[in-house]
């Protein structure tokens, strides 16, 4: 074998390889101790390189806590979150999950759970060599290191990008929750308060909406809520109370800035004032960073047509 087989081979792995690898692909030890003075590879731990010129990334640090850690361990709770990319979770401190029986130093800023369950997680292997929980036990892990809200965010983001469907997550939940289990009431509790059926959010600024909506007592909104127009169209809106005929649509700007854009959103308001339903349109900002008062505007206008009904 070549010698700088296993070093081309780190290239696909963030940069790392291990003394093992090295010296498994022909590296002598001499030859790893000259590639260290002269800074073609970099320490990250002991027995554990990064080949000069890599970028210092995330998930090089991830993969090479795992490398040190060794066998059976992967990233976990908000690590795997932040992999997965789901939203609300920023790119913490390494967190990973080994055998009870083990304890690996891998710095201050690492956070290890040790656990007695690991035979029956189902960890899955990158092929970039990271491994870590699937996104259902992810969403288990996380719920009892984040908020209601940043769980609530990161749940629906996963179901809503089909990493997971709500199915696999409360089959997640009976198979490694229970008594004693951090994250099972919490997790338990988000479930039980979705309505079966009940579509998720589209975005990160309907969800944020929605939960303002609940901490003002406003009445839960359907979401995703379809509308049959009288030009033959069936559309969802986002959020809609059908017994007001209240629909709002939060608009990013991503896909309402065009003047084309805009002129299909006036189209479609008039179709649904048509069939006896109003639109409020919001801004993003609107419906994330002012979400309380926006909220609150909402709540007021949904009493106002309470009163003009009755």
């Amino acid at each position: 074998m070549d010698a700088m087989d296993p070093i081309a081979a780190a290239r696909h792995r963030h940069g790392v390889v291990t003394r093992a690898q090295l010296l498994a692909g022909g590296v002598t030890a001499a030859r790893i101790r000259h590639l260290l003075r002269q800074g073609l590879l970099e320490r990250r731990f002991p027995g554990v390189y990064a080949v000069a010129g890599a970028p210092r990334s995330f998930e090089q640090r991830v993969l090479a806590a795992l490398e040190r850690a060794g066998p059976g361990t992967h990233a976990s709770h908000r690590c795997a979150a932040a992999l997965w990319g789901l939203r609300r979770i920023r790119r913490p401190q390494l967190e990973l999950t080994v055998a009870r029986n083990r304890l690996p130093r891998l710095g201050d800023d690492a956070v290890v759970h040790r656990s007695v369950q690991l035979d029956r997680l189902h960890v899955i292997e990158r092929d970039d060599g990271i491994r870590l929980t699937p996104p259902a036990v992810t969403l288990l892990d996380v719920a009892w290191v984040v908020d209601d809200d940043t769980l609530e965010h990161a749940f629906e983001d996963a179901v809503h990008r089909r990493l997971t469907t709500v199915e696999e997550v409360e089959a997640t939940l009976a198979q490694l929750g229970g008594i004693g289990r951090p994250g099972t009431a919490r997790l338990g509790r988000l479930l039980r308060a979705r309505r079966r059926g009940d579509a998720v959010s589209g975005s990160g600024k309907e969800l944020a909406l929605v939960q303002a909506l609940r901490r003002v007592g406003a009445p839960p909104p359907a979401r995703q809520h379809p509308l049959d127009l009288l030009d033959g169209r069936r559309i969802h809106v986002d959020l809609a109370w059908p017994e007001h005929r209240l629909a709002v649509e939060v608009d990013g700007l991503l896909w309402h800035a065009t003047r084309e854009a805009q002129a299909a959103d006036h189209d479609r308001d008039l179709q649904m004032a048509l069939i006896g339903w109003r639109c409020q349109r919001l801004s993003a900002e609107q419906a994330e960073q002012h979400a309380d008062a926006t909220a609150q505007a909402l709540l007021a206008l949904l009493v106002a047509v309470e009163e003009r009904v009755a």
